[in-house]
């Protein structure tokens, strides 16, 4: 997904302002070249992030979703490494050195984590561009779900209350696809907690414990056994 126009207008938690620089080209050799942007990132924490990029801001320039990298890889360099901002636009090629750039920190995927091979990390980089595609496709949805349809929406229609027990039910189904979609890519069982499933799908901790009474109940979900429809008028905001 290249342009986001249509999506969701949530607020992000972070947006700054760079350049992108040459750097040492290890994304390219991993298979995610990513752009080097200078900027300085006070309000955003240390990990991997679902955002976006703007090329030439100034101008107006296209939005791209991406996968957003801010630490010091401790994989290769300790914690002696510079704290580097890195991102890896989905499905672009071009060159971007010397362009500016404005990155949009919307939602922590991960904690910066040490890896103890680089396949092991080009696997998690895989898992962390799967989540910012799912993440980009929930902005998507939450839009289209929220954008007003007026079609025979006239004055006699406007006296009609509007039936949202549909809406809720189609928003529950997107929920549970995204929390399956947070277990299956839960890299060890052991790992698998509320707080996993909330930072990769954006739910409250809160709605998850009340949706899915205990972690059994979350494990279940991948043999297909759990149930936990309730009926639409029960449901609340709490996500």
């Amino acid at each position: 997904m290249n342009d986001l126009e249509g999506t969701s207008k949530n607020d992000p938690r972070a947006v700054v302002d760079g350049v992108v620089e040459h750097g040492d080209k290890r994304g390219r050799l991993l298979g995610f070249p990513t752009a080097n942007v200078t900027a300085e990132v006070a309000a955003a924490e240390d990990g991997v992030w679902a955002g976006t990029i703007q090329l030439a801001p100034d101008a107006g320039g296209a939005v791209h979703v991406a996968a957003i990298s801010l630490g010091t890889r401790p994989t290769y360099y300790g914690a002696d490494g510079a704290r580097l901002l890195e991102v890896f636009l989905l499905d672009f090629a071009g060159d971007l050195y010397g362009e500016p750039v404005r990155v949009a920190f919307h939602q922590r995927i991960r904690p910066q984590e040490r890896f103890e091979s680089e396949a092991a990390l080009v696997e998690q980089l895989s898992r962390d561009v799967e989540a910012v595609r799912a993440w980009s496709r929930r902005e998507a949805d939450e839009s289209a779900s929220t954008r007003p349809d007026r079609r025979g929406w006239g004055p006699s229609q406007r006296r009609r209350p509007r039936d949202r027990s549909e809406a809720l039910v189609r928003r529950e189904r997107r929920r549970a696809a995204s929390v399956l979609e947070a277990i299956v890519a839960c890299p060890a069982e052991h790992l698998l907690s509320f707080e996993w499933v909330s930072s990769w799908t954006g739910l409250r901790t809160e709605y998850l414990r009340w949706r899915y009474p205990t972690l059994d109940d979350l494990r279940s979900l991948r043999q297909g056994r759990f149930d936990a429809a309730r009926d639409p008028s029960a449901l609340t905001e709490a996500g």
